[in-house]
This record gives structure tokens, sequence and C-alpha cells, in this order.
């Protein structure tokens, strides 16, 4: 068994920054990534896991990043 630990992403628009916990406002909205929280799958081998993490991927997500790959004793 494999547990593999992913996040989402998305892509999306910036229209604020925050420089030393003041919020700016942006003339103009720039390109950005976001990542979902922290999640994970269990299967029985690799290719398992991803096919069911790619089987998430829907119109919002337009990938994932795969951040810990680790076994499982059963």
């Amino acid at each position: 068994m494999i547990k593999i630990h992913y996040q989402m992403i998305a892509p999306g628009k910036k229209t604020h920054i925050n420089i030393l916990g003041k919020y700016y406002k942006l003339p103009v909205a720039w390109d950005s990534i976001y990542f979902s929280g922290l999640k994970h799958v269990i299967g029985s081998d690799e290719e398992d896991c991803l096919n069911r993490i790619r089987g998430q991927l829907k119109r919002k997500y337009e990938g994932f990043v795969v951040r810990k790959v680790e076994g499982v004793s059963s």
C-alpha cells in the first residue's frame, strides 16, 4: 500500500498584495497560482493513486503537485 500527499493547482488573479501586514490594491490584476489544502490518497500502487487524483481534476483545477509519497503497512 502507498500513501500520496498532494495539492490541487488552480489559476487565478491576484488583486491585492500583502506587504508587512498591510494590504494594497494592485492597479492591474496579476496572474497567480493557488494551491488547495494538503490532501492524501491511499492505494495499492502509485499508478492507482495517481489515477484517483486525476479523477478529481475538474474545471477549476488544472493540475496537482505531489508533496510526499510514503509506504503504508496493511
